[in-house]
């Protein structure tokens, strides 16, 4: 199901759902650094966040063509990237997030931090939350408010297990219920918290209730449109998936590399429209 604020896909797939275990790169003929941070729009508009710039790409007559590339100046470091529904595109920097318009080369301050965003979720309300990874918190912050207020949503500054705390998470994800997903790489886990709830629950990975699955710093989730989770196992150099018969590797699954083509310690992923 998709709700009309929604700017990302949420594809539905059913058990039997493969994709192909070796990748295709596309646009080979551009060299990227440190391709942090990825994106796919309804319209499935690619956009790159690597570094010192960003790329905007577009699907023309099934083939993938570079339609955009801004360097964004006196900014390192930018790993994340988000596009709304308005084609409003946050970059998370190193020490806070700045907009971007699509039809511009500026940007426009958002907020300050004095730490780096390593992920970027914008929900459905106009929210903007960042994973601050080395204050172990993730915070929300109120876009139409002036001036600005923000709030921790999850952790509590300091780095631990318990389940309240984080460990440098990387990843989120924000549901059309306000329930946040964060991927607690310090901890090799998954970590649930409720709407306006500060206690988390471990859904996938170490402490879980029930034994899933084993992590090794998970850097991303997503949701797909039944609300099953879709993890970047990072250190695993896979991507897992949930399903009603537990979780199953979907990409990277024969990690010594002898059949197929796994990810070489993947930080993000996204999907388009078509389920890829």
């Amino acid at each position: 199901m998709y709700y009309l604020a929604v700017s990302y896909n949420q594809p539905q797939f059913n058990e039997c759902t493969t994709w192909n275990s070796t990748g295709v790169t596309f646009q080979a003929n551009i060299i990227f650094d440190r391709p942090f941070g990825v994106f796919t729009d309804r319209n499935n508009s690619i956009y790159v966040s690597d570094q010192l710039q960003y790329y905007v790409f577009m699907r023309v007559n099934n083939s993938i063509q570079l339609i955009k590339q801004i360097f964004i100046n006196n900014i390192s470091n930018a790993n994340s990237i988000f596009v709304t529904s308005k084609s409003d595109i946050f970059v998370g920097t190193y020490d806070g997030v700045d907009k971007w318009i699509l039809s511009s080369n500026n940007s426009i301050p958002v907020i300050y931090f004095n730490s780096q965003c390593l992920d970027l979720f914008v929900d459905i309300n106009d929210t903007l939350y960042c994973s601050l990874s080395s204050l172990n918190i993730v915070k929300k912050i109120w876009l139409g408010n002036n001036p600005l207020l923000s709030e921790i949503v999850a952790g509590t500054n300091y780095s631990g297990s318990n389940s309240t705390m984080l460990n440098s998470p990387r990843g989120i994800f924000v549901d059309v219920n306000f329930n946040l997903y964060v991927a607690d790489y310090g901890n090799n886990r998954i970590q649930f918290f409720r709407s306006k709830q500060l206690n988390g629950v471990t859904i996938a990975g170490n402490t879980s209730i029930n034994t899933t699955i084993t992590l090794s710093n998970p850097t991303d989730i997503v949701l797909d449109g039944d609300g099953c989770l879709f993890i970047v196992d990072n250190n695993n150099n896979r991507i897992v998936r949930s399903t009603l018969n537990g979780f199953q590797c979907i990409i990277g699954c024969d990690r010594s590399g002898s059949t197929s083509n796994p990810p070489l310690s993947p930080r993000r992923m996204t999907f388009d429209s078509y389920g890829n």
